[in-house]
């Protein structure tokens, strides 16, 4: 209870600590970021990439059904649970960072799956999703002209704080070792666990080449700038993910993004791109709950079918 009550007061000063950085460099170079931002034909691109945002949402929610599946010769990819996954979702914007877990719960259970089920599953994501970003973020460096993920890792660690990325690589440690024990403890079969890391992973290679992809109307940006781009992004995403209390990685990832991403683009340009991704992962969760919110739930009776 103790650890637990002192895990919020450290992930809610991160954020304050995240807000305040994030605060200066708007205060610095909030005009001409916005300017650089807020083109018509930009935002246009940003709401179109919400959408395609939205359906790469179904790619984690189909690896949360595998985590779910509860019988070896279910269908891997269940409708229902993509569903619940879908409608609570948008829950992870209350302060907190937690409720998206606890409706999951709820509305799981209404549709057949007991809770131990539903929060193993939960509790594999968590420890599976920094993974495979980081996976993805190492595979985006090493396409900026670094021929191993060691020297990949070495050009992320210049940008960071040497404590930080050791903290970072043993929260990296720790999550495989967690996923290995709920896995195992949960009874995945290999097939499923495989579905679930390609899934997530192709989750992250697809938003972050989306997010990636709004930097040329912002800068000048070469292949090898959009693929350092890209590692900001699920660097900071993991960052916005594992602070505890975090309403959506909310200040935290911007103002990693911003930080990172400023090592290849200048400054003005960074904070806009991190407006931007904002705008898009936000209208992208709406849009992915709201298509959710009128489908029908399936009940108990296809619960590792539909």
């Amino acid at each position: 209870m103790i650890a637990r009550r002192w895990l919020r007061r450290a992930g809610a000063a991160l954020v304050v600590v995240s807000l305040a950085l994030l605060a200066r460099e708007l205060w610095r170079f909030g005009p001409e970021a916005l300017r650089l931002a807020a083109t018509p034909g930009l935002l246009a691109g940003a709401v179109a990439a919400s959408i395609v945002y939205a359906a790469l949402l179904t790619l984690p929610a189909a690896a949360w059904s595998c985590a779910l599946r509860e019988r070896a010769d279910a269908p891997l990819v269940s409708g229902a649970a993509v569903l619940v996954y879908a409608r609570c979702n948008i829950l992870k914007y209350l302060p907190g960072n937690v409720f998206h877990f606890g409706g999951r719960q709820v509305m799981a259970r209404e549709a057949g799956w007991s809770h131990r089920a539903t929060f193993l599953a939960s509790a594999l994501e968590v420890a599976a999703m920094p993974l495979m970003a980081a996976c993805a973020a190492l595979s985006a460096l090493m396409l900026s002209g670094y021929a191993s993920p060691l020297a990949a890792a070495v050009r992320l660690s210049h940008s960071m704080p040497p404590r930080l990325v050791a903290l970072g690589l043993l929260a990296l440690v720790i999550a495989a070792l967690v996923a290995a024990g709920l896995a195992r403890r949960r009874g995945i079969a290999l097939r499923a666990l495989a579905a679930m890391a390609a899934l997530d992973l192709a989750f992250f290679v697809g938003s972050a080449a989306l997010i990636a992809a709004l930097a040329p109307a912002l800068t000048a940006a070469g292949p090898a700038e959009l693929s350092a781009i890209a590692a900001a992004y699920l660097a900071s995403w993991v960052l916005g993910f594992v602070v505890p209390g975090a309403p959506g990685g909310l200040g935290v990832r911007e103002a990693a993004f911003v930080h990172l991403a400023a090592a290849v683009i200048p400054v003005p340009a960074a904070v806009a791109l991190a407006l931007l991704a904002r705008l898009v992962t936000t209208l992208g969760d709406l849009w992915f709950a709201l298509a959710a919110s009128v489908a029908t739930l399936p009940g108990a009776t296809v619960r590792n079918g539909g």
